[in-house]
């Protein structure tokens, strides 16, 4: 690659990290039974130190399976074998082996840097937070 085109995909890269600090990293779980770090799903708020904030998810793949294999037991119960529930699955969720939420500091910044966290985060209001 010439100089000036790595130099500038280098200042570009400098340019996103820089608008993309991380204040904290905090895994929301407002239910009374605890997560289950094997199988659950959970949102994930990253507030940053311009004041700005981001929503996330985070999952697990047993989590994923189990709810798709619910989805097609329940779509052949109800009679309606042909229909798609369970075949498929779709969110735009960070898939962990195990929610470890001493993880996902570092998870949030390895996004950053390879400019991948607008894929997994959307900017979130401040009344849409609780």
């Amino acid at each position: 690659m010439p100089p000036q085109i790595k130099g500038a995909a280098k200042g570009g890269k400098q340019e996103y990290i820089d608008r993309h600090k991380v204040e904290r990293v905090e895994l929301l779980w407002p239910h009374d039974e605890p997560l289950n770090p094997d199988a659950d799903i959970a949102d994930i708020l990253v507030y940053m130190k311009d004041g700005s904030h981001y929503r996330g998810t985070v999952t697990t793949p047993q989590f994923i399976k189990e709810t798709m294999e619910r989805a097609a037991t329940e779509s052949v119960e109800a009679g309606e074998g042909s229909q798609v529930e369970g075949d498929y699955w779709f969110a735009n969720a960070i898939i962990m082996r195990r929610i470890d939420e001493s993880k996902l500091r570092t998870i949030v910044e390895d996004l950053i840097d390879s400019f991948m966290f607008e894929k997994a985060f959307q900017r979130a209001e401040a009344a849409t937070m609780a």
